[in-house]
Protein backbone atom coordinates (compact mmCIF):
# COMPACT_ATOMS: atom_id res chain seq x y z
CA UNK A 1 0.00 0.00 0.00
CA UNK A 2 0.79 3.64 0.25
CA UNK A 3 1.98 3.43 3.64
CA UNK A 4 4.42 0.40 3.00
CA UNK A 5 5.67 1.89 -0.14
CA UNK A 6 6.40 5.98 1.37
CA UNK A 7 8.22 3.93 4.07
CA UNK A 8 10.82 2.00 1.41
CA UNK A 9 11.56 4.68 -1.27
CA UNK A 10 14.80 5.92 0.44
CA UNK A 11 15.72 7.39 -3.39
CA UNK A 12 12.52 9.63 -3.53
CA UNK A 13 11.88 10.74 -0.25
CA UNK A 14 14.93 10.30 1.76
CA UNK A 15 13.86 6.80 3.26
CA UNK A 16 14.81 3.17 2.82
CA UNK A 17 13.46 -0.08 4.07
CA UNK A 18 13.76 0.12 7.56
CA UNK A 19 14.37 -3.54 8.97
CA UNK A 20 15.95 -4.24 12.08
CA UNK A 21 19.28 -5.12 10.45
CA UNK A 22 19.95 -2.94 7.78
CA UNK A 23 19.25 1.16 7.85
CA UNK A 24 19.53 3.05 4.60
CA UNK A 25 19.03 6.32 3.91
CA UNK A 26 17.01 8.22 6.39
CA UNK A 27 15.20 11.79 6.07
CA UNK A 28 18.73 13.59 6.64
CA UNK A 29 19.63 11.82 3.15
CA UNK A 30 22.75 9.66 4.14
CA UNK A 31 23.51 6.12 4.54
CA UNK A 32 24.01 5.14 7.56
CA UNK A 33 22.55 3.32 10.77
CA UNK A 34 20.72 6.00 12.75
CA UNK A 35 20.63 3.51 16.24
CA UNK A 36 24.50 4.60 17.08
CA UNK A 37 24.70 1.88 19.39
CA UNK A 38 27.62 1.91 22.71
CA UNK A 39 28.61 -0.81 24.46
CA UNK A 40 29.14 -0.58 27.78
CA UNK A 41 29.15 -3.12 31.05
CA UNK A 42 25.71 -4.06 31.53
CA UNK A 43 24.31 -3.70 27.81
CA UNK A 44 23.64 -1.91 24.55
CA UNK A 45 22.32 2.14 24.82
CA UNK A 46 21.59 4.02 21.68
CA UNK A 47 20.98 7.29 20.40
CA UNK A 48 18.22 8.23 18.06
CA UNK A 49 17.28 11.00 15.75
CA UNK A 50 14.45 13.11 16.46
CA UNK A 51 12.01 13.04 13.77
CA UNK A 52 8.66 15.07 13.97
CA UNK A 53 5.72 14.12 11.67
CA UNK A 54 3.30 16.66 10.37
CA UNK A 55 0.15 15.43 9.36
CA UNK A 56 -0.28 12.17 11.19
CA UNK A 57 -3.13 11.33 8.82
CA UNK A 58 -3.41 7.47 7.32
CA UNK A 59 -0.16 7.43 5.69
CA UNK A 60 1.86 8.32 8.68
CA UNK A 61 0.02 6.15 11.21
CA UNK A 62 0.67 3.35 9.29
CA UNK A 63 4.33 4.56 8.52
CA UNK A 64 5.03 5.07 12.03
CA UNK A 65 5.41 1.36 12.93
CA UNK A 66 8.37 1.74 10.81
CA UNK A 67 9.64 4.82 11.75
CA UNK A 68 9.74 4.37 15.36
CA UNK A 69 12.30 1.48 15.19
CA UNK A 70 15.16 4.18 13.69
CA UNK A 71 14.33 7.37 14.94
CA UNK A 72 12.57 9.09 18.11
CA UNK A 73 9.26 10.06 16.84
CA UNK A 74 7.51 12.88 17.51
CA UNK A 75 4.02 13.56 15.87
CA UNK A 76 1.89 16.51 15.70
CA UNK A 77 -1.91 16.35 17.28
CA UNK A 78 -4.39 18.49 16.87
CA UNK A 79 -7.13 16.53 18.92
CA UNK A 80 -6.43 14.06 22.41
CA UNK A 81 -7.66 11.23 19.92
CA UNK A 82 -5.08 11.71 17.57
CA UNK A 83 -2.38 11.88 20.46
CA UNK A 84 -3.73 8.63 21.50
CA UNK A 85 -3.37 7.42 18.23
CA UNK A 86 0.13 8.81 17.91
CA UNK A 87 1.08 7.34 21.53
CA UNK A 88 -0.42 4.31 20.84
CA UNK A 89 2.83 3.45 18.23
CA UNK A 90 5.37 4.32 20.22
CA UNK A 91 5.86 8.00 19.39
CA UNK A 92 5.66 10.84 21.38
CA UNK A 93 2.43 13.27 20.36
CA UNK A 94 2.92 17.08 20.53
CA UNK A 95 0.12 19.01 20.62
CA UNK A 96 -0.63 21.35 18.41
CA UNK A 97 -2.74 23.21 15.20
CA UNK A 98 -1.10 23.99 11.32
CA UNK A 99 -4.11 26.74 11.79
CA UNK A 100 -3.53 28.15 14.98
CA UNK A 101 0.38 29.24 14.84
CA UNK A 102 0.03 30.45 19.16
CA UNK A 103 0.16 26.69 19.13
CA UNK A 104 3.37 25.92 17.71
CA UNK A 105 5.64 27.44 19.87
CA UNK A 106 6.87 24.16 20.92
CA UNK A 107 8.59 22.87 17.18
CA UNK A 108 11.83 24.87 17.26
CA UNK A 109 14.02 22.88 17.68
CA UNK A 110 12.28 19.66 18.87
CA UNK A 111 13.83 17.37 16.30
CA UNK A 112 16.64 17.44 13.70
CA UNK A 113 14.45 15.86 10.90
CA UNK A 114 10.54 16.83 10.24
CA UNK A 115 8.14 15.23 7.98
CA UNK A 116 5.68 17.48 6.49
CA UNK A 117 2.86 15.49 4.99
CA UNK A 118 -0.03 18.00 6.01
CA UNK A 119 -2.38 19.04 3.62
CA UNK A 120 -3.29 22.70 2.48
CA UNK A 121 -6.12 24.68 4.03
CA UNK A 122 -9.25 24.70 1.90
CA UNK A 123 -8.97 28.45 0.47
CA UNK A 124 -7.23 30.49 -1.34
CA UNK A 125 -4.18 30.19 -3.32
CA UNK A 126 -1.29 29.85 -0.24
CA UNK A 127 -0.78 27.22 1.83
CA UNK A 128 -1.29 28.83 5.03
CA UNK A 129 -0.10 26.19 7.24
CA UNK A 130 3.09 25.50 5.29
CA UNK A 131 3.77 29.45 6.12
CA UNK A 132 2.78 28.82 9.67
CA UNK A 133 5.24 25.54 9.89
CA UNK A 134 8.14 27.65 8.03
CA UNK A 135 7.47 30.57 11.33
CA UNK A 136 7.15 28.00 13.78
CA UNK A 137 10.10 26.01 13.24
CA UNK A 138 12.62 28.94 12.06
CA UNK A 139 13.73 30.00 15.81
CA UNK A 140 15.11 26.39 15.68
CA UNK A 141 15.42 25.11 12.79
CA UNK A 142 15.71 21.41 11.76
CA UNK A 143 18.80 19.52 9.82
CA UNK A 144 15.94 18.44 7.03
CA UNK A 145 12.79 18.59 5.98
CA UNK A 146 11.18 16.28 3.77
CA UNK A 147 7.48 17.44 2.10
CA UNK A 148 5.43 14.96 0.43
CA UNK A 149 3.47 16.68 -2.09
CA UNK A 150 1.36 15.51 -4.95
CA UNK A 151 1.30 14.97 -8.64
CA UNK A 152 -1.40 17.33 -8.71
CA UNK A 153 1.18 20.34 -9.17
CA UNK A 154 1.71 19.45 -12.58
CA UNK A 155 -1.77 19.43 -14.22
CA UNK A 156 -3.75 17.48 -16.49
CA UNK A 157 -1.32 15.29 -18.38
CA UNK A 158 -3.16 13.74 -20.58
CA UNK A 159 -1.28 10.46 -19.13
CA UNK A 160 2.03 11.59 -20.19
CA UNK A 161 5.00 10.46 -18.00
CA UNK A 162 5.63 12.84 -15.31
CA UNK A 163 9.34 13.34 -13.75
CA UNK A 164 10.07 16.24 -11.59
CA UNK A 165 11.67 18.47 -14.49
CA UNK A 166 8.18 19.36 -15.49
CA UNK A 167 7.11 22.21 -15.29
CA UNK A 168 4.54 22.74 -12.93
CA UNK A 169 1.00 23.97 -13.75
CA UNK A 170 -1.55 23.39 -11.53
CA UNK A 171 -5.56 23.57 -12.61
CA UNK A 172 -7.29 23.65 -9.14
CA UNK A 173 -7.03 25.97 -6.04
CA UNK A 174 -5.92 22.35 -4.05
CA UNK A 175 -2.91 21.98 -6.64
CA UNK A 176 -1.96 26.04 -6.49
CA UNK A 177 -1.68 25.66 -2.85
CA UNK A 178 0.49 22.89 -2.98
CA UNK A 179 2.85 24.68 -5.10
CA UNK A 180 3.10 27.52 -2.62
CA UNK A 181 3.97 25.39 -0.66
CA UNK A 182 6.76 23.51 -2.91
CA UNK A 183 8.24 26.88 -3.11
CA UNK A 184 7.64 28.72 0.57
CA UNK A 185 9.73 25.54 2.00
CA UNK A 186 12.30 25.19 -0.93
CA UNK A 187 12.57 29.58 -0.42
CA UNK A 188 13.10 28.88 3.33
CA UNK A 189 15.42 25.84 3.14
CA UNK A 190 17.25 28.10 0.65
CA UNK A 191 17.43 31.15 3.09
CA UNK A 192 17.85 29.19 6.40
CA UNK A 193 20.25 26.38 5.30
CA UNK A 194 17.57 23.83 5.90
CA UNK A 195 18.26 20.57 3.51
CA UNK A 196 14.49 20.76 1.90
CA UNK A 197 13.25 17.86 -0.20
CA UNK A 198 10.12 17.92 -2.20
Amino acid sequence: GKAETFAQCGNQHGFVGLDVETVAAGPDGNLMRHSQYYRDKSAYNFTMKKLLIVGCGDIALRALPQLVRNYQVFGLARSAGQAGRIAAFGATPLTGDLDHPATLAGLAGAAQLVLHLAPPGDNGERDQRSANLIAALSPGPPERVVYISTSGVYGDCSGAWVDEDRPVAPQTLRGARRVDAERALLAWGKQSGVAVAV
